[in-house]
């Protein structure tokens, strides 16, 4: 499923109810950047695990949407014509969190000026990621399945972004512990 990056505007002129959960910061706005494509994916163990991907499609485009003063220019028209082959930063996040995260967004902003596509795990339970049954949503199923999880994502990913010039992992607090055990 593709989806046309969109912004939306935290500036302080707008109703409360317009304004993101992160707020604004002494007046200055803050940008919601959406995933350019979703790539959900069915884990080994029946979890429907979203995947929101940031920068330019394959059909091309994508990024001249996203936040105009954050690429630089000269970098990105340069790059623009070889995007297939931007290497991917495959990322997952911590507790309570989502591609809609200030810590998200700031890395979306950051590989946009770049020239990286950002790929987000969603884990199971939070963000639009499905989890098991018996869990609600923002709790974590057992610490092994999560790491299935991420190394199910490394390998779907890595797979279907196979013309990229390779890729890294990280990850956010309990992410980033997860990508620690699964690269193993």
């Amino acid at each position: 499923m593709t989806k046309t990056p969109t912004m939306v505007d935290n500036s302080p002129n707008e109703s409360p109810s317009s304004q993101l959960a992160f707020g604004g910061n002494g007046g200055s706005v803050l940008r919601l950047i959406t995933a350019s494509s979703q790539c959900p994916f069915k884990s080994s163990d029946g979890v429907l695990l979203n995947v929101e991907c940031f920068g330019p499609n394959y059909g091309g485009g994508g990024i001249d949407n996203i936040h105009a003063s954050t690429a630089d220019h000269s970098m990105h028209k340069r790059s623009m014509h070889n995007s297939d082959e931007w290497p991917l930063l495959l990322y997952v996040h911590g507790v309570c969190e989502s591609a809609e995260t200030w810590g998200v967004q700031t890395l979306v902003q950051y590989c946009a000026k770049h020239c990286w596509r950002l790929i987000v795990l969603e884990l199971a339970g939070h963000g639009l990621s499905e989890n098991k049954a018996a869990l609600g949503r923002a709790t974590c199923p057992n610490f092994d399945d999560l790491v299935n999880h991420v190394v199910e994502f490394a390998e779907q990913m890595s797979g279907k972004f196979s013309r990229s010039r390779g890729f890294a992992m990280c990850g956010c607090s309990l992410g980033g512990a997860l990508v620690s055990f699964a690269v193993r």
